[in-house]
Order: structure tokens, then C-alpha cells, then sequence
């Protein structure tokens, strides 16, 4: 698969993966068959562990051949997707803002979709941490730990580390370098998947995204969102909250901050990304994001080909942060 190309000047990156489809199991257009993947798919952790189903209709004939086409049915979370503002309602009265945003993905405008990039990596701390367990992430803490209070996860100082670069509309784009365990069969929980790793993950925390919202405060901006290499953009230990457990009904969870306080601000939140450490090369303050979510109505998070643009001139190693 490409995943750059250039034109004019102009440097483009693919950050989006695939989305693996199946053929339908036993005719159920809602149930992949795993034995029938489509256009060489693999399998990948998914949402819960879910994989795309596509259904073939009859081809239709036609004078100088035949069209070919069908029906899909995919979790609206699944592969790289933007969330929309109405994916999570926040009911905490702590968290809520006025007048908050419930708009649905086909709501968005080219204003939402389209910013400056904001680089931020983590990676080289991530993967000192895996390298506790020979490279490979563990859901127990103890072994790998993901945790807000940890290194391995962005922190404050990472976001005030380019604070210069955040304007008005800008994505705060995080290289963590999880996308490398998105392939892969889920095991019967999905949520156990070495991607979601029953959410000991690293991503944004809360002292992050609290900082974040003070400066758009004090700057007189906002955002348009964050995009990450893993499954929720926030930290899982943040998804979970206080006491949280994977073990407890998932789609219920205890605690997802970034959720819960940045969808109704407006931010965008850009899921399961890829091809984000290519990004490194350039100087910061030179690229531009653009999120073609797809324009389908009432949806609480759409499929996304997301792509990052910079001039060729900005290939020079940014500053480290």
C-alpha cells in the first residue's frame, strides 16, 4: 500500500489503515465468515473484537460488460474513523460545558476537517517500556504499565512542549507507536487483543487534556481535535476511571475522560491512525491534516482516509521535545 506520495512541492501521508472486510457467514450480512476474507484482509482487534462483513448483490448486466456491487456493515468505530460529538454524552455535571456539541460526523465542515498539524511522539518511551516484556504489551500493569502516573503515556510536558504550534483549529497528532499490534486475531475477548490490551495502553491523560483546555482558554482558540495510533486516542487507564475493570460490561465503562470532556467542546478524536512516525522528519509548524470523514447522517463516528501534508522544504528533523 502507498502511503506517500508527492506533488508540487508537496509531501502527502497516508495515516489510515485499511479496513478489512470478510464475506458473510452462513448468508447473515451482520456475521463475518473469518475463512473468506476480501482483498487479501486480516484480521485485526476491531471493536470488541467485530471484523467488516461485505455482501455481494447479483451482477448487473449491462452492453459492454457488468457492474459489480453489494452491501457493507461495519461498526462505526472500526478501523481508522473520526468520532463524532454525539458519540459520547456527557452527564457528569463536573464535566459538562454549555451549550455542548451533539452534531453527527455528516454535520462536520471542511473548517473541522482541516488543520495545522501538531506533532507529538512518544514512541522511543513506549518502547523502552515494552521492552520490560521482551517487546510485547501485557494487560497486567505489573509487566507493562500504561498508566497515567507512568512515562510511558503522554504527559503534560510533552503538550506544553509545543505549545508555540497550537492554534486556532490545529490537530494535536500523537505518535505512540501502538499501530504496530492493530493486525492480528482477537482472542475470544476481544478486548484482550494486544492492540486494546484490556486497556493498558498508552495516550492522552486527563492532566493532559485539562491543560489543553486551559490554553485554548487563554489563547482564545480551539482546537479541532486529536488524532492517535491506537484504539481511544486518551490512555486506557483514563478510559476506565477509578476502579474501572475490562472485566465489567465494556461498552460501559467507568471513566472516559477525554470523551467526556473534549467531544463536547468540539474536538474531534481520530482513532486507530497509522504511518504517524514518517511525520517525524519535518519541522513543526508546517503541516496540515485532513480528515475525510465520510459524510453519512446521524452516525456517531465515520470511517476516515486521513492525510497529513507538508512541503518538502520542512523535511528536516524537528526539535526534540
Amino acid at each position: 500500500m502507498q502511503d506517500k506520495f508527492k506533488s508540487r512541492g508537496i509531501l502527502f501521508y497516508d495515516l489510515t489503515q485499511p479496513t478489512p472486510m470478510f464475506e458473510p457467514k452462513d448468508g447473515d450480512p451482520t456475521q463475518p465468515d473469518l475463512n473468506k476474507p476480501l482483498s487479501g484482509s486480516r484480521q485485526t482487534a476491531g471493536h470488541g473484537g467485530f471484523q467488516g462483513v461485505r455482501t455481494a448483490k447479483s451482477d448487473l448486466c449491462a452492453a459492454r460488460g457488468y457492474f459489480q456491487w453489494g452491501n457493507f456493515f461495519l461498526d462505526e468505530h472500526y478501523a481508522t474513523h473520526v468520532d463524532s460529538q454525539c458519540h459520547f454524552v456527557t452527564t457528569d455535571p463536573d464535566l459538562k460545558i454549555d451549550d455542548p456539541d451533539r452534531r453527527s460526523s455528516g454535520e462536520f465542515t471542511l473548517d473541522d476537517l482541516i488543520g495545522p498539524v501538531v506533532y507529538v511522539d512518544i514512541r522511543a518511551r513506549v518502547e523502552r517500556e515494552l521492552a520490560r516484556n521482551g517487546g510485547i504489551p501485557s494487560p497486567d500493569p505489573a509487566i507493562t504499565n500504561f498508566g497515567d502516573e507512568g512515562q510511558a503515556t503522554v504527559r503534560l510536558a510533552d503538550i506544553e512542549a509545543v505549545e508555540p504550534y497550537i492554534v486556532e483549529r490545529a490537530f494535536i497528532v500523537i505518535n505512540t507507536g501502538w499501530d504496530r499490534f492493530f493486525w492480528g486475531a482477537p482472542p475470544e475477548n476481544g478486548w484482550l487483543h494486544a492492540y486494546v490490551n484490556g486497556l493498558n495502553h498508552p495516550g492522552l491523560t486527563p492532566e493532559a487534556a485539562d491543560w489543553l483546555i486551559a490554553l485554548e482558554e487563554r489563547k482564545g482558540i480551539r482546537i479541532n481535535g486529536i488524532v492517535a495510533d491506537n484504539i481511544a486516542v486518551e490512555s486506557g487507564e483514563s478510559l476506565m476511571g477509578p476502579g474501572g475493570s475490562i472485566q465489567e460490561e465494556t461498552a460501559r465503562l467507568n471513566g472516559p475522560y477525554l470523551h467526556a470532556i473534549g467531544l463536547q467542546r468540539g474536538w474531534k478524536l481520530v482513532e486507530n491512525a497509522t504511518n504517524l512516525g514518517a511525520l517525524a522528519q519535518h519541522r513543526h509548524g508546517t503541516g496540515t491534516l485532513i480528515v475525510g470523514a465520510s459524510r453519512i447522517a446521524g452516525l456517531s463516528g465515520a470511517p476516515a482516509r486521513v492525510i497529513a501534508m507538508f512541503p518538502v522544504a520542512s523535511a528536516a528533523s524537528p526539535k526534540p521535545l
